[in-house]
């Protein structure tokens, strides 16, 4: 995956939710361009998530990032 594609995504305006799939299967959703922090080399991201009113954060290699898909209009 090109990190360019996840960029695009944070910045659209408007902003429109997106899960990051990876290899693995796993699934993340990104909610809100706060919910995401690029990191400047572009190898990482970090998404971030409640999970009962608690914050969480995952770190996710760019490398095992598979697709990314944005809600569709309905």
């Amino acid at each position: 995956m090109d990190i360019d594609k996840i960029r695009e995504l944070v910045h659209a305006a408007p902003f429109v939710p997106f899960d990051i799939h990876r290899a693995s299967g796993r699934v993340s959703r990104v909610e809100h361009p706060d919910f995401i922090a690029l990191l400047p080399l572009g190898k990482n991201v970090v998404v971030f998530r409640l999970d009962g009113g608690r914050e969480k954060h995952e770190t996710i290699a760019v490398s095992h990032i598979v697709a990314v898909h944005q809600d569709v209009a309905a």
